[in-house]
């Protein structure tokens, strides 16, 4: 890409488009999302975020919510005494 793509000012008139009706907005050149196109859908996320992700058991989600914790923070300074208590200590994250 050139420079000269991204230095054209847009024509498209925002105001506009931002009070238009949904049963206004031409899609025909979209697909239609079908039940066959979700049957085939999978979430992709980026390796971060996988690599972060904890299944928490229902009962113990639920034990948060009822106590209004932050469930991340909280979480994570719990484990931090967890491991504390094995008198280890963390290293560093990675950049």
């Amino acid at each position: 890409m050139s420079d000269d793509d991204t230095s054209k000012t847009s024509q498209t008139d925002w105001e506009l488009l931002e009070h238009m009706p949904d049963n206004e907005i031409d899609t025909s050149d979209q697909p239609e999302l079908t039940d066959a196109f979700f049957a085939r859908a999978r979430v992709v996320l980026p390796r971060t975020l996988v690599e972060t992700m904890v299944s928490l058991d229902p009962d113990i989600l639920a034990w948060f919510k009822a106590h209004r914790a932050p469930a991340r923070p909280t979480i994570n300074a719990i484990l931090r005494s967890y491991i504390a208590a094995q008198g280890e200590e963390l290293l560093p994250a990675a950049p």
